[in-house]
């Protein structure tokens, strides 16, 4: 997080917008390193927070 803020920062200060594409209602279904650490939809082993499968494989949060 520190590390974005100083990138954000110093491109500001160099006069360069930042546009943070973020889409914050879906999440991956896998992690990048799967073997050490779960994605969010089974943190716990359980599908906690899924709903359906978007059209990009990615997870809906169930918000129920």
């Amino acid at each position: 997080c520190d590390d974005l803020k100083y990138l954000i920062d110093h491109l500001h200060q160099n006069s360069i917008g930042v546009i943070l594409d973020w889409i914050p209602t879906h999440f991956k279904h896998y992690h990048l390193f799967h073997q050490y650490s779960m994605s969010l939809h089974e943190h716990d082993g359980t599908n906690l927070y899924a709903s359906t499968e978007s059209q990009w494989g990615t997870l809906y949060f169930d918000f129920d």
